[in-house]
């Protein structure tokens, strides 16, 4: 407990007493255990104007530290983030269901394409396979039963052969048919099929950003989060400290009431 010096104190005029010298006499007359013995009717009378100015001085700093906590959430913008934070979650909870979408997209485009691709290499297989029955025609067309002249021939075999050679004429004809379809059905699904690569690359560009927006927001969702929880952290702290500040105050305060009605009880004596 701090030793309390009267004199000095009784030479300050109230009107003119700093806030270091406020805070100083507060806390002084606070640890008065006993009312002041030996002063006169000046002297109390000083130490009673000098009080009830602590006492005004303290009232309104107390008001004024209510007045800042009171601001101080807002002024933060705990509420701002907190709907920023709401917003930014909204966001990124979008941007995974598009992301989802665009996945399953894109795993329907490489499951056409891989179809495709099927169906290409079926009709190549076809069409090669076309192309060998055609070269073996032709084959057996150059071959000796086929060149054999007509002259050379019995007359009787002669509308026979000339059957099996339009027949086999006929054939080669159907054959490279088919195969002008095949290759008309293999160009239009390689269009199909640059279509869909195309389709994929688009989509893949699109997943890509949108991974890198939701990492993004989901960093600023971060961010967001842990800026509430200083600031809630922060708030409650001054919040506590306020409170420690306010009970101690009144309880000085209740002690330097006490004094001041000494006082003015014994100046009233006078």
């Amino acid at each position: 407990m701090g030793q309390v010096d009267l004199e000095s104190i009784l030479r300050l005029r109230p009107e003119n007493l700093t806030q270091e010298q406020k805070d100083d006499i507060f806390e002084q007359l606070s640890d008065l255990q006993d009312e002041p013995e030996g002063l006169e009717v000046e002297g109390l009378v000083n130490l009673f104007a000098i009080a009830k100015e602590i006492m005004l001085y303290k009232g309104q700093q107390v008001e004024t530290l209510l007045g800042e906590l009171e601001v101080l959430t807002p002024a933060q913008g705990t509420t701002e983030d907190r709907e920023e934070l709401v917003k930014v979650t909204r966001q990124a909870e979008q941007l995974v269901e598009e992301l989802q979408q665009k996945e399953k997209e894109l795993l329907n485009e490489k499951q056409q394409v891989e179809k495709l691709l099927k169906e290409v290499s079926d009709l190549q297989k076809d069409k090669n396979e076309l192309r060998r029955e055609i070269i073996l025609i032709q084959n057996e067309a150059q071959s000796g039963a086929l060149q054999t002249s007509l002259e050379d021939e019995p007359t009787e075999n002669v509308p026979l052969l000339k059957d099996t050679i339009q027949s086999k004429n006929k054939h080669i004809l159907q054959l490279l048919s088919d195969i002008e379809v095949l290759e008309k059905e293999n160009q239009m699904l390689n269009t199909k099929l640059n279509a869909a690569r195309r389709e994929i690359a688009d989509a893949t560009t699109v997943q890509t950003k949108l991974s890198g927006e939701n990492i993004s927001l989901r960093e600023a969702n971060y961010q967001f989060q842990e800026k509430i929880t200083t600031l809630e952290e922060r708030n409650a702290g001054l919040t506590t400290q306020v409170s420690e500040l306010v009970a101690e105050k009144n309880k000085k305060d209740a002690h330097l009431d006490q004094l001041i009605d000494d006082l003015e009880e014994r100046i009233v004596k006078w």
